[in-house]
């Protein structure tokens, strides 16, 4: 499998964690087998360029040194307002039309916070979605008025444009594109071993089983769903034994799961066995081996889930 190259533009005065956090993601990705390549590109002609909290990176790629393709991705981070209009980013000629060469080619381009600004100056925003951070949506409106502004969103897609509305988004769209690029158990992983969860918006795109479900801090009720997660083939889970685990009666665990989650138990595994047997169906897997790794009995109990819990079935599922 080749490597997707996740290129980091750092410009003058941007948002450490705007880069960071991203980065961190992408890192542990990496880290844990994912086929992914980090690059960090500085947007000016300086040999150090300086963040908006007085760090300095060094060391740096020119950006039109970076060869990308289809499926890559540019994080381009927020910058320190008060240097919206320095002429590094009004006359930024070069990078500008690099973005839209790069995006002509499929790379993904995805902007944290204000860095929206330098994707919109490229043109890139005009008649598509898109969001920034609260204090900057007026402004942004004011600038691009060809843009669609979306309020209230942690980050937004539109033909392969991404953008966040703030500092933390980021993070939860790094987890959103492992997903996307290297399925829902990949990007859990990365999300358990960072101790992050998505968050997200009635609005945003629907999260999988394997991060839904994780916005709390219950290390108890962490430990019996990364416990069903990696189990699942072991066929029928039952409630007293996920309450050996951690030292609780099946009753109290089942009470404690439903309130800190919002789903029962026996619905949070039926959920984790459906996402799993999707996501073996679109890779191409046989029935036989879904059945055996979601720990069903038979290709119809398979049918008989899925339906269940989509309400259809998959043409892939259906019998004559």
């Amino acid at each position: 499998m080749s490597k997707t190259i996740v290129a980091f533009l750092v410009p003058p005065y941007a948002h450490v964690l705007d880069l960071t956090g991203p980065m961190h993601i992408f890192y542990e990705a990496r880290d844990l087998g994912a086929p992914i390549e980090l690059r960090f590109l500085k947007a000016g002609s300086a040999s150090e360029v300086e963040s908006s909290a007085g760090l300095f990176f060094s060391r740096l790629e020119d950006f039109s040194d970076c060869t990308l393709g289809a499926g890559d991705l540019i994080f381009i981070p927020g910058i320190e307002s008060r240097h919206f209009n320095d002429a590094i980013y009004i006359e930024q000629g070069r990078l500008t039309e690099w973005l839209r060469v790069q995006y002509d080619r499929g790379v993904k381009i995805c902007a944290v916070c204000t860095g929206s600004f330098i994707v919109g100056r490229a043109g890139l925003l005009d008649h598509r979605q898109c969001t920034t951070h609260w204090a900057y949506l007026k402004r942004m409106k004011e600038r691009f008025p060809r843009i669609q502004l979306q309020e209230d969103r942690f980050f937004v897609e539109d033909a392969g444009i991404y953008t966040t509305a703030g500092v933390s988004s980021g993070i939860d769209l790094a987890l959103h594109l492992l997903e996307e690029q290297f399925g829902a158990e990949k990007a859990f992983e990365v999300a358990r071993m960072a101790v992050i969860y998505l968050r997200r918006g009635k609005a945003d795109p629907q999260l999988s089983p394997f991060l839904r479900y994780r916005n709390h801090i219950n290390d108890q009720i962490h430990t019996v769903q990364n416990w069903i997660q990696d189990h699942l083939h072991l066929g029928p889970i039952k409630v007293e034994d996920l309450a050996e685990i951690v030292y609780m009666s099946p009753r109290n665990l089942s009470r404690r799961f439903k309130a800190i989650t919002g789903v029962t138990i026996g619905g949070y595994i039926r959920e984790n066995r459906v996402e799993r047997a999707l996501g073996m169906l679109k890779g191409g897997h046989k029935l036989r081996e879904i059945t055996t790794a979601c720990g069903l009995n038979s290709e119809e109990q398979l049918r008989r889930i899925i339906k269940q819990q989509l309400g259809r079935l998959p043409g892939e599922l259906k019998t004559n």
